[in-house]
């Protein structure tokens, strides 16, 4: 039997990058200037957990490993409209 786990990605700020800095500077207009060291470590945090659950579940494994297969979604969450106009590449 094949099993799926789904784990929705969390990008550090250098990840993303030339929407880095723009996103940035509108986060830390509405929510203030701590905003990246808090972001960062709230994805620091996330990270961490993943790694916990999937020791907890014994993915860790070379055997387990060796056999799995990591596909990543690229698309961001967002309203339909914008995911539309990244699909048809007009951002």
């Amino acid at each position: 039997m094949r099993i799926l786990y789904y784990v929705p990605i969390a990008h550090l700020p250098e990840e993303i990058g030339t929407l880095a800095k723009p996103l940035l500077e509108i986060e830390k207009r509405v929510h203030g200037p701590q905003t990246e060291k808090i972001y960062r470590e709230k994805v620091a945090q996330y990270w961490k957990e993943v790694n916990q659950c999937l020791e907890r579940e014994g993915i860790f494994t070379p055997e387990k490993c060796k056999k799995m297969h990591i596909y990543i979604d690229g698309l961001p969450q967002a309203e339909d409209q914008l995911l539309q106009k990244v699909v048809e590449k007009q951002i």
